[in-house]
Order: C-alpha cells, then structure tokens, then sequence
C-alpha cells in the first residue's frame, strides 16, 4: 500500500525557485557506477544539477516548515521501462527536511552554507561543506548562440522536477533506521544501504493536489564549479557553458511512496 506524504488539501512542497541546469555525463562509465544496480541507464543519460529555495514547505500553519535551501546532483534512470531519477548527494539547509528526506531515500544532509543570490543580470547558487566549495550554479539570462536539438531535449528532460525518484533502503527494522539517519546527518557521506545489506527498492513519485500557478521559466547561460574530489565530479564537464533555466515554481504536491520490493 503506498504512502503519501504531505497534506493532501495544500500540499508539502508549495513554492520552489532556483537555478537548474542539465547537460549528458561526461563520463558514461562513471554514470553507470554511480546508479544501482537495480537500476538501469536510460535511452539518454542526464546529469541534472540545480541549487533551489523551497519558500513554502509543509501543510497550513501551525504545521508548516521554515523555507530552507537544497542542491543536488541528479541522474536520470529507468525501472523496468519507467523513467525517473536516483539523486546522488542532496544538500540541504534543514534538519527536518534531512530526517524527512533520509527515512525513504534521499541523501540529503546539512551543508555548512548554501547560498543563492539572483539579480537580473546574475544569479549564483552555491553550497560549502567542511571548508570545500561542492558545487556553484552561475547563472546569466540569454544565451550566445541557438541550442542544439539535443541541447534543448537534455535541458527539458533536466528540469523535470516531479518525475518519480528511485532509492534503494534498508530492510532493518525502525531503531536501526532511525540510528542511521541520524549518522547521516552528522556524515555526508554516509552511504544509506551498506554493501552488505539486503535492500529495498522504492519509488517516490508525486502527486498535485493542488494545480500549478504562477510558474515562470528564463532560459539563460550557466557554468558550473564542482568540488574535483567529489565521486560524482567525473560526470560534469566545467570548461564549457551549458543551457540553464532559472524557475519559480507554485502549486501544490504531496509524495507518493512505494515499495517496489
């Protein structure tokens, strides 16, 4: 029986801006590394990168989230012909969103900083950890020249921002989870399901309960700056500039987790 996650009347994502940009991985074989195995590369490879600000998170006051700040690296993949994404690190300003977030999945933890500033002529989304620079979105409207139709196919499917995620989790029982969030938060790198473990694969899909209003797009130049140490830095190509989107998103969604087995 899948759960459903968010107040079904408004929501618990209700407005997001930020800075998305999407670009085919650098590096195929780091790509396919990097996805379960559970997990199969799609038609069209996507690394995904965005830095955004959810504003409005949670149901109706008093049970509402304070905004927070979240970045991620996400790469598009299949299962069993459906295609979605599997998140490779996520971020985050918020405690409550990294407990939330790390119960079905998603390996979110507390960055040092996460910044993102926009103006009309720039806009820069950055997250520092431990005294690192991971990961820097720059941002400038328009573009210097017309964009490939590959180009253009990479960057819609990239900012497709409700499309199902696919995380495999632990099988053990809730005291042992809880123990592991919560070393999770403390380590961003702690990985959710060890080696060792007999895991579960869930999809995390979304659902509108309230339509979309007032969103708006600007498609514009971004360059990237990723942390080089990082295991997902092969994927991303920094040399050159790629098509990004700045977004501002309003409605109303509530997740839908499932166990798939």
């Amino acid at each position: 029986m899948p759960t459903i996650i968010g107040n079904q009347k408004s929501g618990i994502f209700r407005e997001i801006h930020g800075i998305v940009t999407a670009m085919e991985p650098a590096d195929k074989e780091v790509y396919r590394s990097l996805l379960p195995t559970a997990l199969s590369v799609p038609t069209q490879p996507i690394v995904s990168i965005y830095v955004a600000s959810f504003d409005q998170v949670g149901g109706l006051p008093p049970f509402q989230w304070r905004p927070y700040l979240e970045g991620a690296i996400r790469l598009r993949c299949a299962y069993e012909g459906e295609e979605g994404w599997f998140v490779k690190t996520m971020p985050v300003t918020s405690r409550i969103s990294t407990l939330a977030g790390r119960s079905i999945g998603f390996p979110k933890y507390i960055a040092d900083q996460i910044t993102l500033n926009t103006s009309p002529q720039c806009s820069t989304g950055e997250v520092k950890h431990k005294g690192t620079l991971q990961l820097r979105i720059e941002f400038m409207p328009g573009f210097t020249r017309d964009l490939t139709p590959q180009e253009q196919k990479v960057l819609e499917e990239g900012q497709r921002f409700w499309d199902p995620y696919y995380f495999l989790v632990p099988r053990s029982k809730m005291i042992h989870w809880v123990s592991k969030i919560w070393r999770g938060v403390r380590d961003a790198q702690y990985v959710l399901v060890r080696p060792d473990e007999n895991p579960a694969l869930l999809r995390i899909g979304p659902k509108e309960v309230v339509p979309s209003t007032g969103e708006t797009s600007e498609t514009g130049t971004a360059h990237i700056t990723v942390n080089p140490a990082a295991s997902w830095a092969g994927l991303i190509s920094t040399e050159k500039s790629l098509p990004g989107i700045m977004f501002h998103w309003k409605g109303g969604v509530v997740m839908v987790v499932q166990k798939l087995y």
